[in-house]
């Protein structure tokens, strides 16, 4: 057991697995997954592995893409390939897996509502957050996932007591 602390595919067709913990059980584990895989891969330096790990929890393959849509969508991870595979049909879309397929990172581009309807109605279990979409997408779509009437009852009254005044990110967490 290579005991992977972390698991990505990015776009390109690169999965890329971590490996923590002291450097003599890295070595050793490293050295199993890569006789275990068959194949010769690609093995970073801590400093590269750091800047990659980053790059993947910052979202950085969608950086370029400016007027798109970035939803992080959090799925059950082995059901991830196939929520993003049915969001993709008749959407614009460009995605790559964090969590071992558990955290879908989504761009959309062209929709009106940043394909809020389609990404939230892909899934029965996990929910999607709207990080970063043009102003337009942004006043018109929630950032967080709709939640059910109750809960959000009961979360209106939470930040209610805690901000009475509504100064904390109005709209954001609430609307209105």
């Amino acid at each position: 057991a290579a005991d992977v602390s972390g698991a990505a595919h990015l776009p390109g067709d690169v999965t890329c697995l971590r490996l923590d913990g002291i450097a003599p059980s890295i070595a050793f584990r490293r050295d199993k997954l890569l006789q275990t895989l068959g194949r010769d891969a690609g093995v970073l330096g801590e400093k590269e592995s750091a800047k990659l790990w980053t790059g993947i929890r910052d979202a950085k393959p969608f950086w370029s893409l400016s007027e798109a849509s970035i939803w992080r969508i959090s799925v059950t991870p082995s059901e991830g390939a196939a929520i993003a595979a049915h969001m993709a049909e008749g959407l614009d879309t460009r995605h790559f897996f964090d969590w071992a397929g558990g955290l879908i990172w989504l761009a959309v581009r062209g929709e009106a509502d940043g394909g809020a309807a389609k990404v939230r109605a892909s899934f029965t279990s996990g929910h999607a957050t709207l990080l970063r979409a043009p102003e337009a997408v942004r006043r018109s779509v929630s950032a967080f996932q709709p939640q059910p009437a109750a809960l959000a009852a009961l979360s209106e009254r939470v930040k209610a007591a805690f901000d009475p005044q509504n100064l904390f990110n109005p709209g954001i967490m609430v609307r209105g």
